[in-house]
């Protein structure tokens, strides 16, 4: 977009890979390069789902690329020619290329994005924990939940928007596959215990435990007049 040569694509918002088969998985890449190139790409509601995080993701940093250039090009001659000096005057010692300039000059527009991206403030993590809230769970316990889900987030390391997308697009698999007890399940347990490792076992996949142990039940109640034992008064 614009006249971006690159963006940036995390490695934990590519955990949801894992989550997808190829095909899917191909539609998604498909949608980050039609946004890149500026064209319109249709998308069914789960490249929807696992495309949001990524598009969040590219705007803002679009936002904080512009930003910067901006306040560089305002900066003119006091501060940005002061660091460009230094870096010219750094690099004449052990360099005789223009491109090592370049490259020093990239390098520090891309720390500067990182040191901007660190931290994520607490109306973002309130926000996107409130599209958490109602992604398909039962509601109770909602401070509890928000405390788990920060903890939750701290300790993954991703960026808020990834996090959640993440999270909303798997608490949204298991309603559609209707996971036994996941509809009455709490955002605290589901949080706490990460639930989100689990595998998806549908109904479809085989008797569950309730009915192996009806079963022995039912035989139980059958032995005695099958043998003869019981007795009547």
């Amino acid at each position: 977009m614009g006249n971006k040569k690159s963006f940036l694509v995390h490695k934990d918002s590519l955990h949801v890979l894992n989550e997808l088969s190829n095909e899917e998985a191909g539609k998604l890449f498909k949608a980050i390069y039609s946004f890149q190139e500026g064209e319109e790409f249709a998308l069914d509601t789960l490249t929807k789902i696992t495309f949001a995080p990524f598009k969040a993701q590219f705007i803002r940093d679009n936002e904080k690329y512009n930003k910067t250039c901006e306040a560089r090009a305002a900066s003119g001659s006091k501060g940005g020619l002061a660091k460009a000096s230094k870096a010219y005057q750094k690099l004449a010692n052990g360099s005789k290329t223009k491109q090592n300039v370049a490259n020093l000059a990239e390098s520090d527009k891309e720390s500067e994005s990182d040191k901007e991206s660190d931290s994520d403030s607490d109306s973002d993590i309130n926000k996107a924990f409130d599209k958490f809230w109602v992604s398909g769970m039962t509601k109770q316990n909602k401070q509890g939940a928000l405390k788990s889900f920060i903890k939750q987030y701290k300790e993954s390391k991703q960026e808020i928007d990834v996090f959640t997308g993440y999270l909303i697009n798997d608490v949204q698999k298991r309603v559609a596959a209707n996971v036994f007890g996941f509809d009455k399940m709490h955002p605290t347990t589901y949080l706490n215990q990460k639930r989100w490792h689990d595998d998806i076992v549908t109904p479809a996949q085989g008797p569950g435990k309730f009915d192996q142990t009806l079963d022995v039940l039912q035989n139980m109640q059958l032995a005695p007049q099958q043998n003869g034992l019981l007795t009547h008064e």
